[in-house]
């Protein structure tokens, strides 16, 4: 039996990604970071951003949500991300 949809939709699976590399990128650059230190960021944005489309289709929600997650991973970036997680990982000792 096969889906009525493709579960990676190719310009959210591949636009999403790229979306959320640019913000990270130029945000980035208004931090004064470094060129190597801000791509190696970006691409792990662009990876955290790849993994929310099968998600979404795990839970049934709309993948198109993935563009706006996308911005929201870029936006916040790295920084945000590992201040929040080794602030939840203090808690626990």
């Amino acid at each position: 039996m096969q889906p009525d949809k493709e579960i990676f939709d190719s310009s959210v699976t591949w636009g999403a990604p790229m979306l959320a590399f640019i913000i990270g990128f130029l945000r980035s650059i208004r931090n004064d970071k470094e060129f190597i230190v801000s791509a190696i960021e970006c691409a792990l944005l662009a990876g955290a951003a790849f993994g929310v489309q099968p998600i979404f289709a795990y839970f049934g929600l709309p993948q198109n949500l993935a563009w706006g997650v996308a911005v929201w991973i870029g936006y916040i970036g790295v920084d945000a991300i590992s201040r929040t997680l080794k602030k939840r990982t203090r808690r626990g000792e």
